[in-house]
């Protein structure tokens, strides 16, 4: 007979399945996020942000609709696979 209090396998799984992946996805998105937000930043405070090809406001505009949605999925994958995983080891 198995123990009640043991940890449902599944439950554990998919929890450090959706932790990896949160990670994997916060990282990617997120360094990236930083440095193109970070580069654009610091040109806006040297130059004004209008110089050359592209300015660095729509660069900065465009790394935050680009790069911030999968960062926050990425957050609350990391969430939810705690959870899960936190979960599995109390029932």
């Amino acid at each position: 007979m198995t123990d009640p209090a043991s940890p449902d396998p599944t439950r554990r799984f998919f929890g450090w399945l959706l932790l990896i992946v949160g990670v994997l996805l916060m990282t990617l998105c997120g360094v990236c996020t930083l440095f193109f937000g970070g580069m654009s930043i610091i040109d806006i405070v040297r130059t004004g942000g209008h110089e050359g090809e592209f300015s660095s406001q729509s660069i900065l505009r465009a790394a935050a609709i680009i790069g911030l949605p999968p960062t926050f999925v990425g957050v609350v994958l990391i969430w939810w696979g705690l959870r899960l995983r936190r979960r599995a080891g109390t029932r």
